[in-house]
């Protein structure tokens, strides 16, 4: 290449850049670059032993310069192609030392991403064993549990119905003790006589007072009332911690987060004049020169505020990028960032500065 150059150099002076092979000229100087198909081809023949074709013109393991075709290259120095080799081996050596170690090291990833994928894999059974051991006594107590309250209810139903009985026998003994005294009376107002009817009528004894306002008004349904609640209130408590504690795992890391995420795409009806989307509407910037956006009913106005275009339900999360921007005030400004956490119908914002 130097000889190349030095070819070129003098052809400046008649302000030519001819190709000392071909003659071709070039206008301007064409910049030099390595041909490296002919590299190549002549790293294989002198590989295979043919550079000795050329040995009348090359010493062995040289190859003679296409402009000077001289061993004894003026301007430049030159070097013997053994001695080369040994450098370039040295080299290729050290490169394959660094390949070798890259090498190793990637086998050792491999080897600890399968240990971790095995790791995960015991930990994940053992985690559906114990999950449904756990679950198996729960169902078997609450079974127990189920008997039970089955158990009790019925019999409190015998105790009920068996003092409900009672009274209604006590209840009928009574009507028939009524009704004979009622027969007992209407018997004696059939007496035609007077006297026969005085004397039988102050013999007879009086009736017994009613005893309906002493007897206590008793809501025999109210146990079963109880217990239906308190059944009620245990599914819904059960419901509560199936449905949500069991389920909701805190996540703690950005691989657990990724499971919520979601693209944000922006309203441009809602953005305020200082704030220019692009990049399909997820890229804001703060325009200090102000934009003209159409009127709209739901658009920001002197508030440098934007909403997203779809409603965010349940648990969303998604990361923002921000970049210093330049504004007319004195300082920086650094953008700030809310994350929007929802669950349900709950909502959790945190600022990050």
């Amino acid at each position: 290449m130097n000889c190349i150059q030095t070819h070129w150099d003098a052809d400046d002076q008649v302000k030519v850049n001819s190709c000392p092979q071909c003659q071709k000229i070039f206008i301007p100087r064409p910049v030099l670059e390595k041909n490296t198909m002919l590299e190549d081809l002549v790293e294989e023949v002198r590989m295979t032993g043919l550079q000795a074709a050329n040995a009348d013109q090359c010493s062995a393991g040289d190859v003679a310069c296409d402009v000077c075709s001289m061993d004894e290259h003026k301007g430049h120095d030159t070097v013997s192609a053994a001695t080369e080799r040994l450098e370039k081996q040295k080299e290729l050596n050290e490169r394959r030392q660094i390949l070798r170690q890259r090498s190793l090291d990637l086998e050792k990833d491999v080897v600890e991403h399968q240990q971790e994928m095995e790791a995960i894999n015991r930990t994940a059974d053992k985690a559906v064993e114990k999950s449904v051991e756990k679950f198996n006594t729960l169902i078997n107590l609450i079974e127990k549990r189920t008997s039970d309250v089955k158990q009790q209810i019925r019999s409190q139903q015998e105790r009920e119905v068996s003092q409900v009985k009672e009274l209604q026998e006590k209840l009928e003994q009574e009507i028939t003790k009524v009704k004979r005294k009622d027969g007992e009376l209407e018997e004696l107002s059939r007496i035609e006589d007077h006297t026969q009817f005085l004397l039988r009528y102050s013999s007879e004894s009086q009736p017994a007072e009613s005893t309906d306002s002493q007897r206590p008004k008793i809501n025999r349904l109210l146990y079963f009332e109880d217990m239906m609640a308190d059944a009620t209130a245990f599914k819904d408590n059960m419901e509560d911690i199936l449905g949500e504690k069991s389920t909701s795992v805190e996540p703690t890391t950005r691989a657990e987060f990724l499971q919520y995420s979601c693209q944000i795409i922006m309203d441009p009806n809602t953005a305020d004049n200082v704030l220019v989307l692009s990049e399909g509407n997820r890229k804001i910037t703060l325009n200090d020169g102000k934009i003209v956006y159409s009127q709209h009913p739901d658009r920001f106005i002197d508030i440098s505020q934007v909403l997203a275009k779809d409603g965010l339900t349940g648990r969303c999360y998604f990361e923002v990028e921000i970049s210093r921007v330049q504004t007319s005030f004195t300082q920086p400004l650094y953008a700030g960032l809310w994350l929007c956490c929802l669950d349900g119908n709950t909502a959790e914002l945190c600022k990050l500065d």
